[in-house]
């Protein structure tokens, strides 16, 4: 099992990648997996942070070897000491706090902390904590925590928890739980769950899903304007703002 942050270590060198497959790390590099190559080439291993927390000091972070048969010139000591050093290495262009004005646009996966005035585009991943402001656009994905505010456009894709905040616009996709509120526009589309707040314009479509665990508490609330819809999962029931005729058509036999 894979998890972040994860990496190899080799002899001359520790590789830590933006993803945390150990097998794609492999295949990047050239190695076969095989026993052989276990016993004389490279060690998986993962620095896990402390109660899941990605700013806490890297120092503190629970260190993992994922396999049992390890090459002779492995040393605990030495190489847990080598992959912390390189995990600080590449935090340093991937876990931000209190940093403002931010522009990210590479393919790689980002940790935000009360950073404001950020702004995502291209397929960059990013996770925003604590009062974090994040814009994003095209295929960026964020997942909102705490008290974090993101506005999305095009087909941005958003996770807000806590009371997180999200304005989406566009093809954005927005799945939402906690308190977050959440206000919808265009083409966006929301999943609502727990305490989330909707308002929902133009063509926005929103929905509950009945195959999760958390429910929505409410839906009762939700705020419909323009053409947007509700699709209650739950009652099968569908909610149309807007000046609509309603046409019911009857289910077709098989053939």
């Amino acid at each position: 099992m894979c998890s972040f942050k994860s990496m190899l270590i080799l002899k001359d060198m520790v590789f830590v990648p933006d993803y945390d497959s150990h097998d794609k790390m492999l295949e990047e590099l050239g190695i076969e997996d095989t026993r052989a190559n276990a016993e004389r080439l490279f060690v998986r291993v993962e620095l896990t942070p402390a109660d899941g927390d990605p700013f806490s000091d890297i120092s503190t972070w629970k260190y993992n070897v994922d396999q049992d048969i390890l090459p002779e010139w492995y040393v605990k000591e030495v190489d847990k000491r080598r992959a912390i050093d390189a995990v600080k290495e590449w935090a340093k262009e991937h876990i931000y706090v209190g940093q403002d004005n931010l522009k990210i646009e590479s393919d790689t996966g980002y940790y935000l902390k009360d950073c404001k005035n950020v702004t995502v585009r291209g397929n960059a991943t990013v996770k925003a904590y604590g009062n974090a402001t994040v814009k994003a656009y095209n295929n960026a994905t964020v997942a909102a925590c705490g008290s974090a505010t993101v506005k999305a456009w095009d087909n941005a894709t958003v996770k807000a928890y806590g009371n997180a905040t999200v304005e989406a616009y566009g093809n954005t996709t927005v799945a939402a739980c906690g308190s977050a509120t959440v206000k919808a526009w265009d083409n966006a589309t929301v999943t609502a769950y727990d305490n989330t707040t909707v308002e929902a314009y133009g063509n926005a479509m929103v929905y509950n899903s009945p195959l999760s665990s958390l429910k929505w508490h409410k839906k009762d609330s939700i705020i419909l304007r323009d053409d947007a819809i509700f699709k209650d999962n739950e009652t099968k029931t569908i909610y149309q703002a807007g000046d609509w005729e309603l046409v019911l058509v009857d289910k077709k036999d098989e053939v």
